[in-house]
């Protein structure tokens, strides 16, 4: 638990509140299989409040949750999945900052009932430890049911090259 040191447009400070789990799970290990079964599974819990006057009051919760796959088929070459999804419920306010960073104004309360989703999936082909190539997929999806934003999907498929030093 967390809280602001100087309020923003108020002298009621903000409290925050974060809780993560991840989970990594090296399943080929578990079954002796030679071929690499990687199963990561992970949450987030996000709470941001602040009390006082009802033109003053925050109260926005977020919900994180993720997945992956990473499954070796043949030696070096493996089939990559993954999912994200945020769900975002509740509601605060956006100053109107200038380049000094100095509040402007608050145009107002801002609402959420927002979820975004990402789905990947893609194949990894490794040259040797710390190089490799993959061809991935991602489609991302973001919904407002409440207006706060317009809903958005973006689609795209993509070749990335890595090398580590």
């Amino acid at each position: 638990v967390m809280s602001e040191i100087r309020g923003q447009g108020t002298e009621e400070l903000k409290d925050f509140f974060l809780v993560q789990a991840k989970a990594n799970v090296n399943v080929n290990k578990f079954l002796e299989w030679k071929n690499n079964v990687n199963v990561t599974l992970g949450y987030q819990y996000e709470s941001t409040n602040r009390g006082g006057l009802e033109v003053e009051q925050v109260d926005l919760n977020s919900n994180l949750f993720e997945a992956g796959l990473e499954l070796e088929l043949f030696e070096d070459f493996e089939v990559l999945f993954g999912a994200k999804i945020l769900d975002a419920v509740g509601s605060d306010y956006i100053p109107r900052i200038d380049e000094f960073n100095e509040v402007r104004d608050f145009p107002g309360r801002t609402e959420y009932d927002d979820t975004e989703t990402l789905l990947a999936g893609g194949v990894k082909y490794t040259f040797k430890e710390g190089i490799y190539l993959t061809l991935q997929y991602q489609s991302f999806d973001a919904t407002g049911r409440s207006g706060s934003f317009r809903d958005y999907t973006l689609n795209q498929i993509f070749v990335l090259y890595t090398m580590k030093f």
